[in-house]
This record gives C-alpha cells, structure tokens and sequence, in this order.
C-alpha cells in the first residue's frame, strides 16, 4: 500500500509541476485583433455601419471594461475626431460576447470620408495582458463628401 501511495503522490507531484509550466490564463499569448467586419482599406461603407472587432482575449469583463472604453478613436481624413459609440456585451451572461466589442457612429460616419479607427496599445485582456501597440483600420464611407459653403 505505502508503493502505491508513494507512486501515486509521485504522479500528483510531476503532474502539478507541468500544470504550473504552462500558462493556464494564456498571458504568454498577445492580445490582438482577430477580426472586423470592415476590413482595412474597405471602401463604400455604409454610414450607419457598426464595426464589429473580435479580439483574441476577452476584453469585455468588468476588470477591463472601462479601461477598454477608452481605447478606441475614429479620425477624418483631416484628423478631426469622429463621435462614436463603442459597446460591449457582458461576459458574465454570455460568454459569447467576450471577445467583442462594437465602434458605431454617434450619429452616422461622415459620407464619402476616409476614416481611422485607431485601437490604443493599452487596450487590456481580463488576465492582464495589453496589445502594447497601436492598430489602426482606414475605411472610406459611400457617398458623396459634402461640399464646404463658399
């Protein structure tokens, strides 16, 4: 019985070891943007569009969720800030939602503009981990870019 038990603790012992070896919440992974609904360089955008972004890590969890609001931009092609809305589910209720988060106009994006959507690098997972650096996406809306008054 004592080999048994000593071969069994044994087992335990090597098996926690290589459980502590790998990183269980993935902070040796980087944060980064998986996916967008508007691809980088897109063109005719309609001006009501949401821009659905999917990120590697769950970036909604109420540790990071207001942090995280604050990580996003929309620029003109003239550097003026563009209003906009940015919403995340709640991962608590939907673990679906976790990766996601949604950059809509406040009102609806400028026709016919060149836009930046700017991601900051201090964008942050729930297990700590940030993009680190800046990622931006340029799109162009459909329609005509309105005239200035003479």
């Amino acid at each position: 019985m004592r080999r048994y038990l000593t071969g069994l603790l044994a087992a335990l012992l090597l098996l926690c070891t290589a459980a502590g070896a790998v990183d269980g919440a993935g902070k040796a992974e980087p944060l980064g943007l998986s996916a967008s609904s508007v691809a980088d360089g897109a063109s005719n955008v309609a001006v009501d569009t949401s821009i659905k972004l999917d990120f590697t890590k769950n970036v909604v969890n109420l540790q990071v969720k207001d942090n995280n609001k604050t990580c996003f931009s929309v620029t003109d092609s003239q550097g003026n800030q563009v209003p906009i809305v940015v919403s995340m589910g709640d991962d608590q209720v939907d673990r679906e939602v976790r990766n996601t988060i949604y950059i809509s106009p406040a009102q609806t994006w400028p026709a016919g503009e060149t836009l930046t959507l700017t991601i900051s690098g201090n964008l942050m997972a729930k297990n700590g981990t940030s993009m680190g650096t800046t990622c931006t996406l340029r799109f162009t809306t459909a329609g005509a870019a309105a005239t200035p008054a003479p």
